[in-house]
């Protein structure tokens, strides 16, 4: 069967629409027990089958709307889609509108403005950019709005700007034509002036001046390091809100060290020392996966969004096993079996049936 030209263009721009994923950064190839679905949840076309054997994307039922991309907390999945950024009126502005309200298949249309991510605005914000116009049409009927908006994440940024004493973002929604109008004023686009996240961020300050206008990727399929959103906060001060806040209960955990050991971003980190060890909780480096969540089997761990951080380390008292003979911890405070067991030898007592043999 011979495809005709116009199905061929059809088929490869619906194939470019398609989210792509970076397999090493998904959470379900860190540990087996993830519990994170955020991609299958954000979804409004169910487009995204997680099971136990793997996580697949239905390709008929996708339609590229890439809200995908900022539900991941590790950055896994991306899609092909740029806003404008530019000077207006004195000041560098983002525009960008969703192809509801714009069907034109011009520079600065998304599929879904609610695509821009927690990494995207403050990306842009450190380069200066604090000024936003969108257009879209009704959210509230659309299928695509009925997650978090790009709003929302603002107005969360905002709260943490504001609590330090930093501009903050505006976010302005505009009709189609006050839209067209504005990005009249700052010129059209050309092609040769794309720039990646990594690009935009090298080279908009020299770059901007001279083209007054530029494209921005909001997502990179290249396997850069992932940076957390609490690294790009402008202010790290003891009343910052932090987008992800690790805790854990002093009363319940039982030192396995296993958030430690498999922390992507080593967000909760192991101090040791002769006599007393702790566990250090560093938030700007939490990307609110959850693998800490998942794997702490006394549920002692706990995630929270935008909240200050109270507990900044949890203080451990060491002790050599009397079983065993390996130096473990527990929280301090804690009461400590009058033996000094470890947590291992307490369970199994390996000292009587480690090596039994069985005929």
């Amino acid at each position: 069967m011979v495809l005709k030209l116009h199905e061929l263009v059809d088929s490869a721009r619906q194939e470019e629409k398609l989210p792509g994923i970076i397999g090493e950064r998904c959470v379900h190839s860190k540990i087996e027990t993830a519990c994170c679905k955020a991609c299958v949840e954000s979804c409004p076309r169910q487009a995204w089958l997680l099971d136990d054997e793997a996580l697949r994307l239905d390709a008929g039922a996708c339609d590229g709307c890439g809200l995908c991309v900022p539900a991941c907390p590790e950055g896994a999945i991306n899609c092909r889609h740029e806003i404008m950024i530019g000077q207006w009126r004195g000041s560098s502005l983002a525009i960008c509108a969703c192809e509801y309200v714009d069907s034109t298949d011009n520079e600065g249309v998304v599929p879904c403005i609610h695509a821009i991510g927690l990494q995207d605005v403050l990306k842009l914000y450190q380069t200066g950019i604090v000024d936003w116009a969108v257009a879209t049409a009704d959210c509230q009927s659309c299928q695509r709005g009925q997650g978090m908006h790009l709003s929302d994440r603002v107005d969360s940024i905002n709260r943490a700007l504001r609590r330090d004493g930093c501009c903050e973002i505006r976010l302005s929604r505009r009709s189609l034509m006050d839209w067209q109008r504005l990005k009249q004023e700052i010129g059209d686009c050309s092609t040769d002036r794309r720039l990646s996240r990594r690009g935009f961020l090298r080279g908009f300050v020299n770059t901007a001046h001279q083209y007054g206008v530029e494209l921005f990727e909001l997502s990179d399929d290249k396997p850069v390091p992932f940076t957390p959103p609490g690294q790009m906060l402008p202010n790290k001060t003891e009343t910052t809100l932090w987008p992800y806040l690790p805790v854990i209960d002093s009363r319940i955990c039982n030192g396995c060290d296993a958030c430690v050991k498999l922390c992507p971003h080593h967000a909760i980190q192991l101090l040791e020392a002769d006599e007393q060890s702790s566990y250090r909780l560093n938030p700007q480096a939490c990307s609110g996966c959850g693998v800490c969540v998942d794997v702490c089997e006394q549920q002692a761990v706990s995630l929270y969004e935008w909240k200050r951080q109270q507990q900044q380390e949890l203080l451990l008292k060491n002790f050599r096993c009397s079983y065993c003979g390996n130096l473990f911890h527990i929280p301090t405070g804690q009461p400590v079996d009058t033996e000094r067991v470890c947590r291992v030898c307490a369970r199994y007592r390996h000292n009587n049936n480690l090596y039994q043999v069985l005929n």
